[in-house]
């Protein structure tokens, strides 16, 4: 046995060796998950109703807070398959919104508010309809606003 060994099996000889943790590897603290993999398939048609991240939260029935760990890289708690399932659900999310706004020009609707979409996109969307705001000559200011891939200016 080497030194290790030996001071390892001195310090616990009711476990036998090859129980006791001997790498370096610190143990996983706190709460065990209360991830479940059937949550990951439970996710599929949640975006194609339009459903935000919390409404799809507390169709699981846990908390948003939770959730968000699950989804997020950089956090220890993340699940890579939850992750996944996830982000496709976003894009479907976003796509049944960009489609009843495509439906709703389309049919030159009346009900149809605009406004109220873009309002939504923006904060719900914000990487891909974030507005860009550029100053230029004296007062005026050039405000671009990217709607799914096209652009329009609007010189205030």
């Amino acid at each position: 046995m080497s030194d290790d060994s030996q001071a390892i099996v001195a310090t616990n000889p009711e476990k036998p060796l090859d129980a006791i943790q001997t790498d370096k590897t610190p143990a996983k603290r706190g709460r065990p998950t209360t991830y479940k993999p059937e949550y990951a398939e439970r996710l599929k048609g949640m975006g194609e109703r339009g459903l935000s991240m919390t409404q799809m939260a507390v169709e699981l029935g846990v908390p948003s807070s939770t959730f968000q760990q699950w989804i997020s890289p950089g956090d220890s708690r993340n699940v890579v398959e939850f992750e996944d399932a996830f982000a496709r659900e976003a894009e479907k999310a976003q796509a049944y919104y960009e489609n009843m706004a495509h439906g709703a020009l389309a049919n030159e609707s009346k009900g149809f508010q605009g406004n109220l979409w873009k309002y939504i996109m923006m904060n719900r969307y914000h990487k891909s309809y974030k507005p860009e705001t550029q100053l230029q000559h004296g007062n005026a200011v050039n405000i671009q606003v990217n709607l799914g891939g096209s652009s329009e200016s609007e010189l205030l």
